[in-house]
């Protein structure tokens, strides 16, 4: 039931997102031949300019408010939808908390449960900088090391973003802001 309501909120929200894991946070009702009905949704509560476009507040069933930064209104409801689905598919309750600007862009930042933490995204947008702490919640969330965005930095050709996850910094370049977190995450996966 928790994968169909991910895949609900993929459509709802109109974007693709590999489904690697999405039912890892299915309980043992499944399999233990019953279902489980999860009512979810979400309804708009408020939204707010921030530094680089929008905030905009959710209440969902089970997380209670989650909001999203994006570019547009409609990029910030979409990452807080995005985040709600973290949660729906792996129990890992985030919401987006402040963000600020950077050489070449954003970083927006988010809270996270199981373990809390704030997690840091880099991007040459507000809706690429929240996709990118998204992914490192997700991340974590899938097996992988718990990383945030310590860092950017302006390098020849392009950009630097230096990860912490957990104790190592790993560091990515690329010609945008964007690329340079999409590499740093990516190396923190291997």
């Amino acid at each position: 039931m928790r994968r169909l309501l991910s895949m609900v909120l993929l459509a709802v929200a109109g974007t693709a997102v590999p489904a690697t894991a999405a039912g890892a946070a299915e309980t043992g009702a499944a399999e233990a031949g019953t279902a489980e009905v999860i009512a979810a949704s979400c309804s708009a509560a408020g939204s707010a300019a921030v530094t680089g476009g929008y905030r905009v507040t959710l209440l969902c069933s089970g997380a209670g408010y989650v909001k999203g930064h994006g570019s547009t209104l409609s990029a910030a409801n979409q990452e807080a939808l995005l985040l709600y689905q973290v949660y729906t598919a792996y129990g890992r309750d985030c919401s987006a908390t402040s963000v600020g600007t950077t050489a070449g862009g954003y970083r927006s930042t988010i809270l996270c449960t199981s373990p809390q933490r704030y997690i840091d995204g880099y991007g040459s947008t507000l809706t690429e900088a929240s996709g990118e702490a998204r992914a490192l919640a997700v991340l974590k969330a899938t097996g992988g090391p718990n990383c945030s965005g310590v860092s950017s930095a302006v390098v020849s050709g392009g950009y630097r973003v230096k990860l912490l996850c957990d104790v190592r910094y790993i560091d990515g370049l690329g010609s945008t802001l964007t690329g340079a977190a999409r590499n740093a995450r990516f190396a923190a996966s291997l």
